[in-house]
């Protein structure tokens, strides 16, 4: 017979016909000395908030009664009818009723006794229960009490407590968890969630286009996106890795493609809303966070093994809303370009410059007007940085596809509407004021190759 068994064989037991005939018959005892008390129910609630003043003990009538109606809502009217009704149908009403009615006369007899065998203590405060009720009641003329008082008075103590945790807490956790179970489909919904979850999936290498098994024992990821200021006052960066194959181990070392060169993986960390956590090991399909000194963007591949792999970047989208942005102060412009630079990796916002020029003005552009008041707050905010920002007429921009070295920018037949810029690392643009602009420049340039993304590796 194992725990389970043991565990039931105790509960039909005490919860059988021997409870229930002691339960009911100690009803219909008290009942009967008390000579009905339940028909002074009435007197009973007017003295329950009728204040007295003369009274002894600690807490007003009223006070007792919100006491004693807190410590049995709970359990023994919300949790207990429910599973009365569970159990037994809607007819467990009619008897819970009558137990009700009789158990008035139990109860109060239980707080006479209360009342009556009740002691103050050395700082002058009433204590009572049924502890103190086996004292009063059997102490000697002497002053002893017998072994047998004492022995109940602490039993009833010790019982006491573990009721406190046992019904008090446990039965009500137990009900909540079930009906959530039951009503709102939390272990169903989990495990259908479970079922439907696909595992990590292969990913092509942009180089040679092979499949990347997640089973790999070589290490891969790639960054899908970079946050700044993750603290303000560490002026910490944080790289956002998936990993795509093998496994992370804290400060190994990986190849990162991009730069041509071996990095030290010192942390990772695991985020949570405000909470971080340290990372000491992660598989495919995890997603670690890793400290970025400036060495990583958005799309960029880092793998282990003498065969390396790179993934395809993450495509650039046109942007839709421009202006010119210029620093109030010219002596902050080392915060001023460190902010548009980090802010722009992090793919909030896309910087441009024009041909040949520096970062004393930019052309920021975005997808909704919303994120160029995030600039001006960030950079006030984080930088310390304020910045003048006009907003340009254009609506409209491609990438220029053409080598350099095939086609000159600045000497492309365009209208008068159409400005030539280029993104931070050199590569050339058009910024178009109307469709009508576009098809210009595409019919009077043949040449001229245009793409509306950015970054394409695939």
């Amino acid at each position: 017979m194992n725990y389970i068994e043991v565990l039931d064989s105790i509960d039909a037991a005490v919860w059988g016909p021997p409870m229930i005939i002691l339960l009911l018959g100690c009803h219909i005892y008290t009942t009967i000395r008390t000579k009905g008390i339940q028909r002074k129910l009435p007197l009973a609630l007017k003295l329950s908030i009728t204040k007295d003043n003369g009274a002894q003990g600690d807490v007003s009538n009223f006070g007792a009664m919100a006491t004693s109606l807190a410590s049995t809502l709970g359990t023994g009217s919300i949790v207990g009818v429910a599973t009365a009704v569970l159990s037994g149908g809607p007819g467990a009403v009619l008897w819970m009723w009558l137990t009700g009615i009789l158990g008035m006369a139990t109860k109060y007899t239980e707080v006479y006794a209360a009342m009556k065998y009740r002691v103050k203590d050395r700082q002058g405060h009433m204590m009572g229960g049924a502890m103190h009720v086996w004292e009063q009641r059997y102490k000697r003329p002497d002053g002893t009490v017998p072994w047998w008082a004492k022995f109940m008075a602490i039993w009833f103590a010790v019982m006491a407590c573990l009721t406190i945790f046992g019904v008090g807490s446990a039965v009500q956790t137990s009900a909540i968890t079930s009906v959530a179970q039951a009503n709102f489909g939390v272990e169903p919904f989990l495990k259908e969630f479970l079922r439907l979850t696909p595992t990590p999936l292969p990913r092509k290498d942009s180089v040679n286009g092979e499949l990347v098994d997640p089973c790999s024992e070589q290490f891969s990821g790639f960054v899908f996106k970079i946050q700044a200021n993750m603290n303000k006052n560490h002026r910490d960066r944080i790289a956002f890795l998936r990993i795509c194959s093998g496994k992370f181990e804290r400060g190994m070392e990986a190849f990162h493609v991009q730069e041509g060169k071996n990095i030290k993986l010192a942390t990772g960390t695991s985020l949570m809303a405000d909470d971080r956590a340290i990372v000491s090991e992660a598989y495919a399909g995890d997603i670690i966070g890793l400290f970025d000194p400036g060495v990583f963007s958005i799309g960029d591949t880092l793998c282990t093994g003498k065969k390396h792999v790179q993934f395809a970047g993450i495509p650039t989208f046109a942007p839709e809303h421009f202006a010119r942005v210029t620093q109030v102060d010219t002596m902050k412009r080392k915060q001023f370009v460190k902010g548009m630079e980090q802010i722009a990796q992090e793919g909030a916002i896309q910087i441009f410059r024009d041909l040949g020029s520096g970062m004393e003005e930019v052309v920021v552009g975005v997808v909704g007007v919303l994120q160029l008041e995030v600039l001006e707050y960030r950079l006030k905010n984080e930088y310390n940085v304020d910045i003048r920002m006009q907003t340009l007429p254009y609506e409209h921009l491609r990438w220029v596809l053409n080598d350099p070295d095939e086609l000159d920018i600045k000497h492309l037949d365009l209208t008068s509407d159409t400005r030539a810029i280029e993104d931070m690392k050199g590569n050339p643009l058009l910024l178009f004021g109307s469709p009508w602009s576009i098809n210009w420049a595409e019919q009077h340039n043949p040449d001229l190759k245009l793409s509306e993304f950015g970054n394409l590796t695939f």
